[in-house]
């Protein structure tokens, strides 16, 4: 929580320069958008997040967490135009690999031990 708190600090003062509401023609529809972008994408899948997290080994998690910058980075590239550089295709493939062997370990580890009772 203390993360969200220091973010809404540091985006106050431009939201502040900007204006609050940024199209005050629809200050109806505005304050829908708000509210939806603050349920949803943040309240909602940031709990999801969480208690994922909180559901698995640390392992796992340490290596599955960075997967979600690495969706909105996909979002962005196929849905805004978005261009990727070498840098952040290698970080993919990194990540992805890292996931990958992560899983076939788990795998390997669960089928060494025998099936569960």
């Amino acid at each position: 929580m203390t993360g969200f708190a220091v973010g809404m600090v540091c985006l106050l003062p431009p939201a502040l320069v900007e204006g609050l509401l940024p199209d005050v023609a629809r200050p109806g529809w505005t304050l829908g958008r708000v509210l939806y972008l603050g349920a949803v994408p943040a309240a909602l899948a940031y709990t999801v997040f969480f208690v994922g997290l909180g559901a698995v080994k640390a392992t796992p998690a340490s290596v599955v967490a960075p997967v979600e910058p690495l969706t909105a980075a996909v979002i962005g590239v196929l849905f805004f135009g978005e261009r990727s550089g070498a840098m952040v295709l290698g970080g993919t493939a990194l990540l992805l690999f890292a996931v990958l062997f992560l899983a076939a370990a788990a795998g390997a580890g669960r089928a060494a031990s025998g099936p569960l009772p």
